[in-house]
C-alpha cells in the first residue's frame, strides 16, 4: 500500500512487496573467488531456494561455509540451496577452497 504525502513529503509510507519473499544480499570478490551471501525469509511461511551460482554472478564450483550454522561443505557445488523458516536468515562464505576456519570478514584465509 502507498500513502500520498499530505503537504510533509518526508511523511510518505511505502510497504515495498516482492512477488518472493527471500531477500539475496551478496558481495562477490572475483578476483579471489570470495562471496559472502545473506538469504533472509521476509515471509509468514517456510520457504526452500535453490540459485544456481552463475545466476549470482559467481563461476563455479565452489565450497560454502554457513556461518550461523558453524558447518562447512565437503564437497564443492554449483548451487546454493537453503531451506528457511519465516523470517529466518542464513548468512554463507564462499570461496573457491574448502573453508577450514570461521571466516570473520571476506578477506578470510
Amino acid at each position: 500500500d502507498r500513502f500520498v504525502a499530505d503537504g510533509n513529503l518526508h511523511r510518505v509510507r511505502h510497504k515495498p512487496r516482492s512477488l518472493d519473499p527471500v531477500l539475496v544480499q551478496m558481495r562477490y570478490m572475483p578476483e579471489t573467488r570470495r562471496a559472502v551471501i545473506f538469504l533472509f525469509n521476509t515471509g509468514d511461511v517456510a520457504v526452500h531456494r535453490s540459485y544456481a551460482l552463475t545466476s549470482l554472478g559467481v563461476s563455479g564450483p565452489i565450497y560454502v561455509y554457513d556461518l550461523l550454522a558453524n558447518v562447512s561443505g565437503n564437497s564443492a557445488v554449483n548451487a546454493v540451496t537453503v531451506s528457511l523458516a519465516p523470517h529466518d536468515g542464513v548468512l554463507l562464505f564462499l570461496a573457491s577452497h574448502p573453508i577450514t576456519e570461521t571466516p570473520q570478514t571476506l578477506e578470510f584465509g
